[in-house]
């Protein structure tokens, strides 16, 4: 489970409410990947299990329950930290139950997308079209997307909440990758106020080359004249050598491609983002269900050219601020709520497991000693040296304390005299006083490693 304080749970769900995108920064190991995790699935599941009817409303039912929580009031989604009232527990709730049908495609609602130092473009975000197959790949972020634009176009203002978290966000510049959707989200879809039925799709951006919509799960052949007609259509001026179109269809693109009447009742949400309009109109009636036997959407899962951002998909990032990331833009800080996670309460998260008693006097030197010059550890760190401590049968004697700070704690230590000279030194007061032998010897060589080049590092 993870650890909190109240107040920074309470701002996180304030601050989606208010802006839908929200950036998570801090101290690496400090849950803010299962944070964001668990509160957007809470949210999809109070949407979904209370049929809520008002954007938002989600997440002040998941505020209701932490308020309840720090009443004293477990639930489903809270619980209190005995001996710590600052803190609170958030539950996984995993994918919210049966109600939720987070698991098929097509229900989708929340995504999860771990970025890659090598990201430069759009299609990281979105996924990629394969003209040798015919096929679109989308990523966890196109298919989230696209469900909220369809809830959205179908239901207005009664749209349920959708989530993409992007971990680690800033291993590649956020700018290359992201900059297709930071400004989709400037000018996204909208309801008319003259007319609620209307809704305004904003600014669309491309995502395949193709005026039609593309496969991108299942198979699908050319079926009848129809089909046939359209084919060759989206594929007019295309120089097929004197052959056939459609002897060349079964072969690759064109038996890959859905024509617009093949997603029945559900057809007018795709036609502008194929044709490229700038308004859709909802139907009067209510949409029957999606039936997963028969329906193109749950068989093919097809990939319009083009995509909207609906008011109802939120956006999560998370970042640590190091020397191995990049830094951010003010165009993206303009456009995010930014939270801060470097603060930690050993004792809130890890009070009631078995060994942490044992290694509560070192972690509270620990953090004396480093978190001072921000070089201190996050939740991470300390269940996995409670782990080891369970493995070795309970001991936390010098040579298992030695191999904890020699494995998990020194290796991160790196900088400059400024940075490192007032930890190290109390660092090798600890160690001498525990008796730490390698401890000891390793601070000593990255001491003279600062006096002879103002610079120092564990490796």
């Amino acid at each position: 489970m993870i650890v909190e304080r109240y107040a920074v749970v309470r701002a996180t769900l304030r601050a989606l409410r208010t802006r839908r995108f929200l950036i998570l920064a801090g101290l690496s190991g400090t849950g803010k990947t299962q944070l964001a995790r668990r509160l957007a699935q809470s949210i999809v599941a109070a949407d979904r299990v209370s049929g809520a009817g008002q954007q938002g409303q989600g997440s002040r039912l998941v505020e209701e329950a932490l308020a309840r929580a720090e009443q004293g009031e477990s639930n489903f989604l809270f619980e209190p930290v005995p001996g710590h009232p600052e803190y609170v527990r958030v539950v996984d709730v995993g994918s919210g139950g049966a109600a939720a049908k987070a698991d098929q495609q097509h229900e989708k609602r929340v995504g999860f997308l771990p970025v890659r130092p090598d990201w430069t473009d759009a299609k990281r975000v979105f996924g990629y079209y394969n003209p040798l197959t015919g096929r679109f790949y989308p990523t966890d972020a196109m298919v989230v997307l696209l469900n909220a634009f369809r809830e959205f176009v179908e239901r207005g203002a009664e749209a349920g909440s959708y989530f993409l978290i992007l971990d680690e966000m800033n291993l590649a510049r956020v700018e290359h990758y992201f900059s297709d959707i930071l400004s989709l989200m400037e000018s996204g879809c909208s309801l008319d106020p003259d007319e609620p039925r209307r809704v305004r799709l904003g600014e669309l951006a491309r995502v395949h080359p193709l005026d039609t919509l593309v496969v991108s799960q299942g198979s699908r052949g050319v079926h009848d004249q129809r089909s046939e007609a359209e084919a060759q259509a989206a594929f007019t001026g295309v120089d097929t050598g004197g052959k056939k179109v459609m002897s060349a269809a079964r072969t690759g693109t064109l038996e890959q491609m859905v024509p617009l009447r093949e997603l029945d009742e559900r057809r007018f949400v795709y036609e502008p983002l194929v044709k490229g309009l700038e308004f859709v109109t909802r139907p009067t009636a209510p949409l029957p269900p999606i039936d997963e036997k028969r329906h193109a959407l749950c068989l093919l899962y097809p990939i319009p050219p083009r995509v909207a951002f609906p008011p109802n998909l939120t956006i999560i990032g998370t970042i640590n601020v190091d020397e191995t990331t990049y830094g951010l833009s003010p165009k993206v800080l303009d456009r995010a709520f930014v939270l801060d996670f470097t603060e930690v309460s050993y004792g809130a998260a890890f009070g009631d497991r078995p060994d942490f008693a044992a290694l509560e006097p070192l972690l509270s030197e620990l953090h004396a000693a480093l978190a001072p010059k921000g070089l201190h550890f996050g939740y991470r760190v300390v269940s996995e040296m409670l782990t080891f401590i369970r493995e070795s049968g309970g001991e936390t004697d010098p040579v298992t304390l030695d191999f904890l700070l020699m494995s998990k704690v020194m290796p991160k230590l790196r900088g400059s005299e400024t940075q490192l000279r007032d930890p190290l030194n109390s660092l090798f007061e600890l160690a001498r006083r525990r008796g730490l032998e390698r401890t000891i010897r390793k601070v000593t060589q990255m001491l003279a490693q600062l006096d002879d080049a103002g610079h120092a590092s564990f490796f």
